[in-house]
C-alpha cells in the first residue's frame, strides 16, 4: 500500500521500477517521471489499483516543466483506476516531455478523462498482444490542452478496445493526433466520435481491423473534422480488409461553429453505414469536405447526401463499389456546392428513394462529370435540377449508365 507513488523526481537520475506478481494499491497520486531523466517502469503479471482519493491523477510523464522521459510497460495483468484522471504524458502548455505506454497484454480500466498527449507532450500508447482497455464516463482523448504543438499517438495492432465515452482524436488549434488501428484489433465505440476536434485528427484503419461505432440512443455521430473548436482537420484512411460499421450517422465534415475539412479516403475494406452518410453537413462558414474512393465496398443504408448548406464537397470515385440504398443526394438544404466525379468504379443505387442532383430551397451549385466507371439503378427518379441553381450531368462517350427509374430535368438541370 502506498498513499502515493512518485518515481524519477530528481534530475539527471534515471529510474527503473520493476513489479512482478505483485498487489500495489495507491490511495492518491500517481506520478511516473517528472524531472530532467528517464523513469521506466515494468508491470508484469501483476495488479495496481488507484483509488485518488484525494482527486489527483495517474499520470506517466509529467514534465513539470522539465523535458522528462517516461515509458510504463504492463505486460499482462490489471490496471484499475478506481478514480481519477489518466495520462500519458502532461505537459505546463509551454514545454511538454514524452511519455509511452505499451500495453502488451493484460488490462486498464478508466471511468474519468483519459487523454494520450496533454498540454504540449507528446504522449504514445501501444496495444499490443491482445490487450484490452474498458473506458466508461469522461471522454477518451488522442491530444488536448492549450498546449500548441501537443502530439498524442495511439497505435493498436491487436486486443480490445471498449469506448463507452466520447472518443476524440485532436482537441484544440494546433494539435496533432494520430489513431492507428492495424492487425487484428477490434475497436468497440459507443458513443460520439469527433476526428479533428479543433486539430488535426488522423484515423487509420487497415489490416483486418474491425471498428464498431454502435448508436445507442439515435444521436452519437461519427465526425470526420468537428467544427466545436472553429475549424478542425479531420482524416479518416480505410485500406486492407478492414470493417467500419457505423449504426448511426457517419459526417464527413461537420461544422457547427466554424469553418472546417473533412477526408475520407478509402483504398480497401467495406463500410456499412445504417444512418445518413454525409459529406460536409450542418454550418454555413464554408468547410470543405472531400470522400476519395479508390477501392473498397461502401454501403450506404440510408439517406446519402453530398454537400449540404454551406459546404464544399467532393466525391471521388476511381474505384470500388458503393452501394446507395436510399435516397442520394448531391447539394442538399440550398446553398451548397456537389460535385461527384466518376472515373472508376460501379454505382448502385437499389429502389429505396431517388436520386437528386442539387435540392433545398437555396440555390446550389451541383455537377456530377462521369468519364468511366458504371451507374446502375434499380428503381427510383432520378432528379436533375430539382430547385434553384444549376444541376449538371456531364457523360463522356463510352460511360455506362443504367437508370431504372424516370428522369425528370428541372428549370436549372441539364444532360450532356
Amino acid at each position: 500500500y502506498a498513499r502515493s507513488f512518485f518515481t524519477g523526481t530528481a534530475d539527471g537520475v534515471n529510474t527503473a521500477v520493476v513489479l512482478t506478481n505483485t498487489t500495489l494499491w495507491v490511495r492518491d497520486g500517481f506520478i511516473l517521471g517528472q524531472a530532467n531523466a528517464s523513469t521506466t517502469m515494468t508491470l508484469t503479471n501483476s495488479t495496481i489499483n488507484y483509488e485518488a482519493q484525494d482527486g489527483n491523477n495517474f499520470e506517466v510523464g509529467d514534465n513539470g516543466g522539465n523535458p522528462t522521459t517516461a515509458v510504463f510497460n504492463q505486460n499482462g495483468g490489471l490496471v484499475n483506476c478506481i478514480a481519477g484522471q489518466f495520462f500519458i504524458g502532461n505537459g505546463n502548455n509551454v514545454t511538454g516531455g514524452n511519455a509511452t505506454y505499451n500495453l502488451n497484454g493484460g488490462t486498464i480500466n478508466e471511468h474519468d478523462w483519459w487523454v494520450t498527449g496533454r498540454n504540449g507532450s507528446t504522449g504514445t500508447l501501444n496495444i499490443t498482444n491482445g490487450g484490452t482497455i474498458n473506458k466508461d464516463g469522461n471522454p477518451f482523448i488522442t491530444s488536448s490542452g492549450a498546449g500548441v504543438g501537443t502530439v498524442g499517438t495511439l497505435n493498436m495492432s491487436s486486443g480490445t478496445l471498449n469506448v463507452s465515452a466520447e472518443l476524440w482524436v485532436a482537441e484544440n488549434a494546433g494539435n496533432v493526433g494520430t489513431n492507428n488501428f492495424s492487425g487484428t484489433a477490434q475497436i468497440n465505440l459507443n458513443n460520439w466520435v469527433s476526428l479533428g476536434r479543433g486539430g488535426l485528427g488522423v484515423m487509420n484503419l487497415s489490416g483486418n481491423a474491425i471498428l464498431h461505432k454502435s448508436n445507442p440512443n439515435n444521436a452519437e455521430r461519427f465526425n470526420v473534422s468537428d467544427g466545436n473548436q472553429s475549424g478542425g482537420t479531420g482524416i479518416l484512411n480505410q485500406s486492407g480488409n478492414s470493417q467500419l460499421n457505423v449504426d448511426g450517422d457517419l459526417d464527413v465534415g461537420h461544422n457547427t461553429q466554424g469553418s472546417g475539412s473533412g477526408t475520407y479516403n478509402m483504398s480497401g475494406g467495406t463500410a456499412y453505414v445504417n444512418g445518413w452518410l454525409t459529406i460536409g453537413r450542418d454550418g454555413s462558414s464554408g468547410g470543405t469536405a472531400v470522400f476519395n474512393m479508390s477501392g473498397g465496398q461502401m454501403d450506404a443504408n440510408n439517406e446519402f447526401h453530398i454537400a449540404e448548406s454551406g459546404w464544399t464537397s467532393t466525391y471521388n470515385m476511381s474505384g470500388g463499389l458503393l452501394v446507395a440504398h436510399s435516397w442520394w443526394q448531391i447539394g442538399r438544404s440550398g446553398g451548397g456546392t456537389g460535385m461527384l466525379n466518376l472515373s472508376g468504379g460501379t454505382v448502385h443505387h437499389l429502389n429505396n428513394g431517388g436520386v437528386v442532383l442539387c435540392d433545398g430551397g437555396n440555390a446550389n451549385l451541383c455537377t456530377v462529370t462521369q468519364t468511366g466507371g458504371y451507374i446502375t439503378s434499380d428503381g427510383g427518379d432520378w432528379l436533375i435540377g430539382n430547385g434553384p441553381g444549376g444541376g449538371l450531368w456531364n457523360m463522356s462517350s463510352g460511360t455506362n449508365v443504367s437508370l431504372g427509374g424516370n428522369t425528370f430535368i428541372g428549370s436549372g438541370g441539364a444532360c450532356t
